[in-house]
């Protein structure tokens, strides 16, 4: 997702599920979606979401181990936070957070790992 082969405003959709939290450079990836989606385009990643205000990352835990206690799984490198959007817009996406809670829990995209981690919140990053 870092490097897509795909000439500029390419796309009307991208999606991504549960991809963002175990890419290094994931503002990376966020820009080349960006980069690929047409006018009035718009992305949808799924990531799980912890319920704090800021993205976690520490780029010294790199044990599988110390990642699952840190992140909630072995190959994650983040969990986001509340301020998940804000990386978004930081691209150029303009974003609205849709909560879904009623439907996500009917689609099991909810349910709260032990890590407290939940997948409550769609984020809709549109290219105007």
């Amino acid at each position: 997702m870092t490097d897509m082969k795909f000439p500029n405003d390419y796309f009307d959709i991208v999606l991504s599920s549960d991809v963002l939290e175990h890419i290094p450079n994931d503002i990376k990836a966020m820009s080349e979606t960006y980069r690929v989606l047409k006018h009035d385009g718009f992305a949808v990643h799924l990531v799980p979401i912890k319920d704090v205000d800021k993205t976690y990352e520490d780029w010294n835990i790199t044990s599988p181990e110390g990642r699952r206690l840190a992140f909630g799984q072995f190959d994650h490198v983040r969990i986001y936070g509340f301020d998940y959007g804000d990386r978004l817009r930081s691209v150029g996406f303009d974003v609205k957070r849709i909560d879904l809670p009623e439907l996500a829990e009917r689609y099991s995209l909810v349910p709260e790992d032990k890590s407290g981690v939940f997948h409550k919140w769609i984020y809709l990053a549109r290219k105007l």
